[in-house]
């Protein structure tokens, strides 16, 4: 579970470009639960990201993971508790790398390495067994460089990554941005899997209205660094994505 208790984020303290960018935001987040974040450019929501991974500083507030309270945690101590998805899959993967070795580098986020073989049996069985969620049949080219992957294979492998070493917390930022409409409709259906197979608790930023009605548990509309509207499964029926960016347009 992850509990954030009213937060505020202040940037360029000190300046004339000081700006409040979270306010007093209150958010909890169940085991297991998918919520979608919307707003315009500027609301505040990477920022909440950031504040959550641990990459901005707050100046108020706190952040929990199952009661655990993390706040004063640098980003480097937080990478076994939270895991990110950005936009752009180069970001995550590496061209010149295996896919095995790109699994490998994400196998070990957050923890120890040791002189032992990066590889063996039971890390391929476990590669393979994730990989096999995504039903493109990466789990036979474990391999093959990267490069040689398209977009979206390469979107659905920094997936898998993200949850190889078993984060309680997954943040997804725009994973379908960089993608074809057909593509990103593919990659939303199997992060909508990988989630309520794997039990994930995630947060997930999009653009997309349609994706923001179809998926998810809840779907929240942050403005100005606070949440303004909140719909749930039942009052998302009936709700299309034009009736959404209406309303998202009148912020």
């Amino acid at each position: 579970m992850l509990k954030l208790e009213k937060i505020n984020v202040v940037l360029g303290e000190g300046s004339q470009l000081r700006r409040h960018v979270i306010q007093d935001l209150n958010l909890e987040v169940k085991h297991g639960e998918f919520v979608i974040i919307i707003g315009s450019n500027g609301a505040g929501k990477s920022t909440l990201f950031n504040t959550i991974s641990g990459t901005t500083k707050l100046k108020s507030g706190k952040i929990k993971i199952n009661d655990s309270n993390i706040t004063k945690l640098p980003a480097y101590k937080r990478a076994k508790f939270v895991a990110k998805v950005m936009q752009n899959p180069a970001i995550a993967t590496i061209d010149d790398m295996t896919i095995e070795e790109n699994l490998s580098f994400a196998f070990m986020r957050g923890k120890k390495r040791g002189l032992s073989p990066h590889l063996n049996e039971d890390r391929i069985s476990l590669f393979k067994e994730k990989l096999s969620l995504l039903e493109m049949g990466l789990e036979h080219r474990l391999f093959e460089l990267t490069s040689s992957l398209s977009g979206g294979q390469r979107q659905a492998l920094s997936l898998i990554m993200a949850i190889l070493a078993n984060s309680e917390i997954l943040l997804l930022d725009e994973i379908t941005a960089a993608l074809d409409p057909k593509t990103a409709d593919l990659i939303m259906r199997i992060t909508a899997k990988i989630v309520k197979e794997t039990k994930h608790t995630t947060i997930m930023i999009t653009h997309n209205m349609s994706h923001a009605l179809e998926y998810g548990d809840r779907t929240l509309l942050i403005s100005e660094g606070k949440i303004i509207a909140e719909y749930r499964e039942k009052e998302k029926v009936g709700i299309t994505a034009l009736d959404l960016a209406a309303r998202f347009s009148k912020i």
